[in-house]
């Protein structure tokens, strides 16, 4: 990786991100949108069109403002009917990408749009910020401060033939877009505490402006050995539509793409959907954490004693529970083991109580009243009439 020194204070900004799964994949590997995702706020600040054939040379200026056509010519998505053929093979259509990928079709635009771009913390192309977030391949990026703004390039010759299944689906989908040039987006969008702006190819737009994927290959597997990438592509690009061919016929026929939430009724039952659904159920309000709530989850956070001793009696229950649960399974069903199994049974519950403040907290269903457990209440009362006792308080 080239890249110039980036201070301590950039850095600091940063944090490493859990890795979690998408949907049922288990073996997932995206990182980095475990609790971003309702944070990202993904929004267009304009589109670009490039040339196909683009220069190799990452900051020649003049090159790349003649292949950059701003605002760029929508590629419109139109639906196939059923059944009908890809498009012709073409000869020799195959594009070389540059071995430097440049971003300068990115500032070009942002200048376009009057962007300000000293106001982000990262811009970069897609495809940069993508591989480092997927972090599943071997890749090189070029990372560049000016101020306090970092900028991401990747270093990524590859060649891109047109001609293939993709494309040729791509071009089915989108008929009367007819120029030799990609189409991007300049989006905008927050990760973490670190804003970003960044230019994504876009495959077709409908007709309410709303940015879709298009995805299609003559292999079966592409859809469970690709959603990752696929997805966090979507997810960037605030594409939240794709477009599949290579789905299990099953698995198709479970999905269908509505264009209104007064479609959701002929698949969806209107007495479990929200009132802003046009269901009959209430919409569902966040009631975010009360003073009370906070001193609460930081009084059991900081006494660690208390959640030693805690834990302590409720593995002593489990024990005794299953210790006495095995005597009952083996076929001994006398009075005493009964009674024993009862008990056991009371004394697991009462400590599970016990421990449940140490090890969960009163959630917005506990403000509201559906769940009622007193216990967070009595063990709280307990535990300051303790501290205030000691002298002691928990901020």
């Amino acid at each position: 990786m080239s890249s110039l020194l980036i201070d301590d204070e950039t850095f600091a900004r940063c944090h490493i991100l859990n890795e979690v799964a998408v949907d049922d994949i288990q073996d997932s590997n995206i990182v980095g949108v475990d609790k971003l995702s309702n944070a990202y706020l993904a929004k267009c600040r304009g589109s670009f069109n490039l040339k196909w054939d683009h220069p190799h040379h990452p900051t020649n200026i003049k090159a790349y403002e003649e292949c950059t056509t701003v605002p760029g010519t929508i590629p419109y998505y139109w639906r196939p009917k059923v059944n009908e053929a890809l498009p012709p093979e073409t000869q020799n259509v195959v594009i070389r990408q540059p071995s430097y990928v440049s971003i300068l079709p990115l500032l070009i635009s942002a200048r376009h749009y009057k962007v300000d771009i000293q106001k982000y913390d990262i811009i970069s192309e897609r495809n940069s910020f993508r591989k480092i977030t997927m972090n599943n391949e071997d890749y090189v990026i070029s990372v560049q401060k000016f101020g306090n703004t970092v900028f991401l390039r990747r270093h990524d010759e590859r060649p891109d033939t047109m001609n293939d299944v993709g494309h040729r689906f791509e071009q089915l989908c989108k008929p009367g877009y007819n120029i030799n040039a990609f189409y991007y987006q300049l989006i905008e969008g927050n990760v973490d505490n670190l804003r970003t702006l960044m230019s994504g190819e876009t495959d077709a737009i409908l007709e309410n402006e709303h940015p879709i994927e298009l995805k299609c290959s003559e292999y079966d597997d592409i859809y469970w050995k690709y959603l990752d990438q696929h997805w966090l592509q979507t997810f960037l690009n605030k594409s939240w539509t794709i477009i599949k061919t290579w789905l299990n016929p099953t698995v198709q026929k479970k999905v269908h793409f509505i264009h209104s939430a007064d479609e959701l009724s002929e698949f969806i039952d209107p007495s479990v959907l929200p009132k802003r659904l046009n269901g009959n159920q209430p919409d569902f309000k966040y009631i975010p954490p009360t003073i009370e709530d906070e001193a609460m989850y930081n009084a059991f956070r900081a006494d660690t004693i208390g959640k030693t001793i805690a834990e302590a009696a409720h593995r002593d229950a489990v024990r005794h529970y299953l210790g006495v649960t095995i005597q009952w399974v083996n076929g001994d069903e006398s009075r005493a083991i009964l009674s024993e199994r009862r008990k056991a049974r009371k004394q697991l519950r009462n400590a599970f109580e016990q421990v449940s403040p140490y090890i969960s907290a009163r959630t917005h269903y506990h403000r509201v009243g559906f769940i009622n457990e007193p216990i967070f209440n009595i063990a709280y009362d307990r535990l300051q009439s303790k501290t205030e006792s000691l002298g002691l308080t928990y901020s």
